[in-house]
């Protein structure tokens, strides 16, 4: 008789009750840097210590046209990129009739987002300087970029398995890299870009722990 061919593997986030328990940790821990950076630039104007140092390690005007090139890894962090980016990678779920990664990869940035623009940064209010309009901490292209590196292993990992969390190393270069741009071009300071690393990742992580409960708590879910 001809073997019988395997049944696909429905697609996973691959956390266990145990491993969403750390992974809801570490999303806590990292929303408690944003709170503890916040807490000490709040309704402040210029840099700290911190930032003044880190303003030195980008700072390379002894080699032409880094001004520029640092400007464009901005860019890898704006709205415009980062939608575009989350547009392709939800059709590509959906296309796998995977509805449960497409609604994360959705619904992840946009939460990301809405708590650095609309609640952390009205809250905190810190300024780069006091005739600045605009609110600095998180930086939004920042997280926008970190939500879209955490985004994009987690579907790795829900479509090719474990081995697939080595894209987590290379991913990690695109909110540096942001980081080092909006620094570098003046828009924010290193605290501004660690807090939005922060919320980034905590916002991707808390909805991929949500997810894989509910993954596990309703059957049927995936394809």
């Amino acid at each position: 008789m001809p073997a019988l061919a395997e049944a696909p593997v429905a697609p996973s986030f691959g956390l266990n009750r145990t491993q969403r328990r750390w992974a809801a940790l570490v999303a806590v821990a990292l929303l408690a840097i944003v709170l503890v950076i916040g807490v000490r630039v709040a309704h402040t104007t210029g840099p700290l210590h911190v930032d003044r140092l880190s303003a030195r390690v980008v700072d390379t005007p002894q080699i032409p046209h880094t001004r520029r090139a640092f400007r464009g890894l901005v860019w890898l962090g704006s709205p415009q990129f980062v939608a575009g980016a989350v547009v392709l990678l939800a059709g590509w779920r959906l296309v796998k009739r995977d509805v449960l990664g497409a609604a994360m990869a959705t619904v992840a940035p946009l939460l990301a987002v809405v708590l650095t623009e609309l609640v952390a940064k009205p809250l905190i209010g810190r300024r780069l300087s006091s005739a600045g309009h605009s609110f600095a901490f998180p930086s939004g292209h920042v997280t926008g970029a970190a939500a879209l590196a955490a985004v994009v292993v987690a579907l790795a990992v829900r479509e090719w398995g474990a081995r697939a969390a080595w894209l987590a190393v290379l991913a990690v270069f695109l909110p540096l890299g942001v980081s080092a741009g909006v620094v570098r071009a003046g828009f924010h300071y290193a605290t501004d870009a660690l807090g939005g690393i922060a919320m980034g990742f905590s916002a991707v992580l808390a909805v991929v722990v949500l997810c894989s409960a509910f993954e596990d708590r309703v059957p049927g879910v995936a394809p």
